[in-house]
């Protein structure tokens, strides 16, 4: 929310199309911006997804400056006159958003971290074999447990594929 009041202050500071009355109308854009982020956005960009495609990513900021235009038509106080100016303002978020994320700590998680993962499969000489980065195995045919997960029974004659 804070990358997204910045990059809305930034653009109103540099684009005479778009102007916020006060501090109250921005919170208001934030909190409107980020429901839509995570909600409508995910959406278009599905729907869109050829055009997201054909542009190479650049449609991205078509939609984001279309959630722009519609944060300005429900929130008073909030003016953004023309496409242009909610391209401009959808560019600099993007940008101010791309700063901040090192600085806010809002990278995306590892991958490998937190992630369980099992598989148990038949091999070629008909033994049970359990494979996973947190499983206890018992051995074959015998009863497993996955991380937290309940018990069960894995027999030498079952094919199981658990991913």
């Amino acid at each position: 929310m804070v990358a997204i009041g910045l990059g809305v202050a930034a653009a109103a500071a540099t684009s005479s199309g778009i102007s916020y009355d006060t501090k109250g109308t921005l919170f208001w854009v934030c909190f409107f911006m980020g429901i839509f982020n995570a909600i409508l956005r995910p959406l278009m960009i599905l729907m869109a997804l050829p055009f997201v495609i054909f542009t190479l990513g650049l449609g991205i900021f078509v939609i984001n400056a279309l959630l722009v235009l519609l944060v300005s038509s429900m929130v008073p106080g909030f003016e953004v006159t023309s496409f242009w100016s909610a391209l401009w303002a959808a560019v600099l978020v993007s940008i101010v958003n791309m700063l901040l994320n090192p600085l806010l700590g809002t990278k995306p998680r590892p991958k490998g971290k937190n992630f369980r993962w099992s598989a148990t499969v038949r091999g070629p000489d008909g033994r049970v074999r359990s494979y996973g980065n947190q499983s206890e195995s018992s051995g074959e045919g015998g009863s497993r447990r996955i991380g937290r997960g309940p018990r069960r029974e894995v027999k030498a004659d079952d094919d199981v594929i658990d991913v």
